[in-house]
C-alpha cells in the first residue's frame, strides 16, 4: 500500500511521555533520557501539546546561557569564584519550569494524516518527532525512525514479503 493512503495511526507510538508545563527542567531532562523518542511532549490540563522537549533543545538553551546554570561547563573550572557563582545559579535554576525551554509551538500531525504527508513534514521542519494529535489532544508521537520503517515495509510488501506488524 502506498505511503499516500497509510495513517500516522498505523504506524504512530501510542505511549508519548509527557509532563505539565509546571515541572522542572530538570524532571523534562530526566524524564527525555528515559523514553525512546528523546523528547518530552508539555501538555496543558486538556491534554493539548503546548511545546516539546528534546534533547537538542536542552543543549541548545544551556549552551546559550537561556536557563540558570548554562554557563556551567565554561565557568566551573575557571576559578573557585567561578564555581561559587555557579552554585548560586544552580539554586536559582531549580526554580525553572520545563515551559522555560520547551518548543513552542509544537508540531503536530493528525492521526488520520498519511505517511506521505507526514514525510513532506519531516523534510520541511527538520525535525526527529512529530506530536500526532486527535481532536486536539496528544495521541502519540511519529518519529523519522517510524516512516523507515514504514518504508521497508512498503518495500518488502512490493517483493512480496509478509509486511512487518507497525511499531515492530
Amino acid at each position: 500500500m502506498p505511503l499516500s493512503e497509510v495513517t500516522v495511526s498505523a504506524w504512530m507510538q501510542p505511549d508519548v511521555v509527557t509532563m505539565r508545563s509546571d515541572g522542572s527542567v530538570r524532571d523534562a531532562l530526566d524524564l527525555s533520557l528515559h523514553t525512546a523518542y528523546d523528547c518530552v511532549v508539555i501538555l496543558d490540563d486538556a491534554r493539548r501539546p503546548l511545546g516539546i522537549v528534546t534533547e537538542g533543545d536542552a543543549i541548545r538553551r544551556v549552551l546559550a546561557d537561556e536557563v540558570p546554570g548554562g554557563s556551567y561547563l565554561r565557568r566551573i573550572l575557571a576559578s573557585p569564584e567561578a564555581a561559587i557563582g555557579y552554585l548560586r545559579e544552580a539554586e536559582r535554576a531549580k526554580r525553572n519550569t520545563a515551559a522555560d525551554i520547551m518548543t513552542s509551538p509544537v508540531h503536530t500531525v493528525a492521526a488520520t494524516d498519511s505517511l506521505l504527508h507526514v514525510a513532506g513534514r519531516f523534510q520541511s521542519l527538520n525535525v526527529r518527532q512529530l506530536v500526532v494529535v486527535t481532536d486536539g489532544a496528544v495521541a502519540g508521537i511519529i518519529t523519522r525512525r517510524d516512516l523507515v520503517r514504514a518504508i521497508i515495509a512498503q518495500h518488502d510488501s512490493a517483493l512480496g514479503a509478509p509486511e512487518p506488524k507497525p511499531g515492530t
